[in-house]
């Protein structure tokens, strides 16, 4: 059912809709009277209506997307950061046990394991302790779930120090 073509208020007959939208002759630049353009004049926000079909879509599917793939980055770097802050405390208390007199490198390694705690937040744990001249030097590596393909995963930290020993008062 097609509308008539409603007089504006000069008086002047509008032109068809020639789209057949639904929209209001006021609203609508479908339902104004043609106006001679030429290519370098840029057209209004309004004219025509047909034009922004499905614009709103495509943003919210752009920036859906960008939100999405930021709020992901911001939880797999804080995932990484947990990871970093475990495997130096593990590094920290197994140079500890290593240092100390009677300490054992068994010790240190199951130590660093339970400061570490679960493998569903710290995976693939590494303990390497190494000790010559008086020095005791623990590497501990481990690596963090991946939420992003692409970003870093793993994290790793060395603690050294000297082995403690007892030195009688007389030998300073």
């Amino acid at each position: 059912m097609l509308r008539s073509a409603p007089a504006s208020r000069s008086g002047i007959p509008l032109r068809a809709n020639p789209h057949r939208c639904a929209c209001l002759p006021s609203r609508c630049a479908c339902w104004r009277a043609p106006v001679p353009r030429r290519s370098s004049v840029p057209r209004r926000p309004d004219e025509p209506c047909f034009g922004e079909a499905g614009l709103l879509t495509t943003e919210f599917v752009l920036l859906y997307g960008l939100v999405l793939a930021l709020v992901m980055s911001v939880v797999h770097f804080g995932l990484l950061y947990n990871a970093a802050l475990a495997v130096s405390d593990a590094a920290d208390v197994a140079l500890e046990e290593v240092q100390a007199k009677g300490g054992s490198a068994l010790r240190a390694r199951q130590l660093a394991k339970q400061v570490v705690g679960s493998e569903q937040m710290v995976r693939d744990l590494r303990v390497d302790i190494r000790s010559g001249g008086g020095q005791v030097s623990v590497s501990v590596s481990a690596s963090s779930p991946q939420i992003l393909p692409g970003l870093p995963t793993s994290v790793s930290r060395i603690a050294h120090g000297p082995i403690e020993r007892f030195i009688p008062e007389g030998r300073r």
